[in-house]
């Protein structure tokens, strides 16, 4: 076993489920400190939703369709669920609408979580991203959280970030998204001159409080030389990047972007 820059254990080979295997100490502990710290969904997406920002990233919404309230711990407590975590990537349209889940980075016996989500994101409603005035669609990554506490209670969480040590503080923190604005062409990575049915790039990457991309670099890919970080590399710098958010509120930081990349048919990410 290794340890990348997150701090998270991984093998040479990933399994079928994980692109990394999570250190146990994530497992349980900081998802307990999770539930007991953090309901950024609520404060976020009142606080930064109602001003007037220039570039604004999409949002979870508070609403009976935002996705916290569609998903259910009742469901997941029926088909086994225990504690656990997994990453998620999906896409937010213009008009408010999400698909196109990838899920990965699961803690063990994470699988009913994962198939929850992927269930139930097509009939959730979101806040779309803003773009200088234009509602804009956005790729999004975020980590949905489920923990049962001392007295048999489940708690739901999800965070618009996969920043390791970020979610265990519970930090009140959006990762950059990938817009697209309808003016501007954004040439998506060049993946698909690799013949392989799935894949990885894990990117370190600066953004400031406006959008910009200060600097970036690939921390792991895999398949492991196949060019897949080369690919984002080539071309990140010509994206159009919301700002990071820490309290509802823009920011300069750095954080880890997961790009993923799957054939068209695959909802799980999965090694090949």
């Amino acid at each position: 076993m290794n340890k990348n820059a997150l701090g998270v254990q991984y093998s040479n080979e990933p399994s079928k489920d994980s692109f990394w295997h999570l250190d146990p100490a994530y497992t349980l502990a900081p998802t307990r400190a999770l539930v007991l710290l953090c309901s950024f969904f609520v404060g976020v997406a009142s606080g930064a939703a109602e001003e007037s920002l220039a570039i604004r990233p999409a949002l979870l919404g508070t609403g009976p369709k935002s996705l916290i309230n569609v998903l259910s711990s009742e469901r997941l407590i029926k088909h086994g669920q225990k504690d656990g975590a997994v990453s998620f990537t999906f896409f937010v349209s213009r008009w408010g609408n999400g698909g196109g889940v990838l899920t990965y980075e699961g803690t063990p016996n994470s699988d009913v979580l994962s198939q929850e989500l992927i269930d139930q994101i097509g009939r959730a409603k979101f806040i779309p991203a803003v773009y200088h005035g234009e509602t804009v669609s956005a790729l999004v990554n975020g980590t949905l959280v489920f923990a049962i506490s001392p007295d048999g209670k489940p708690h739901l969480r999800i965070f618009l970030n996969q920043d390791r040590e970020r979610l265990a503080r519970g930090e009140d923190f959006i990762s950059p998204q990938l817009l697209f604005p309808m003016n501007r062409k954004f040439k998506w990575f060049d993946f698909g001159k690799y013949r392989i049915r799935s894949g990885m790039v894990a990117a370190k990457i600066n953004v400031d409080e406006n959008g910009k991309l200060l600097a970036a670099d690939v921390v792991r890919e895999y398949p492991a030389g196949a060019g897949f970080g080369n690919s984002v590399l080539s071309r990140i710098y010509d994206a159009d990047l919301s700002p990071p958010f820490l309290k509802g509120r823009p920011v300069t930081a750095s954080t880890i972007w997961m790009i993923p990349f799957r054939a068209s048919g695959l909802k799980h990410w999965a090694a090949q």
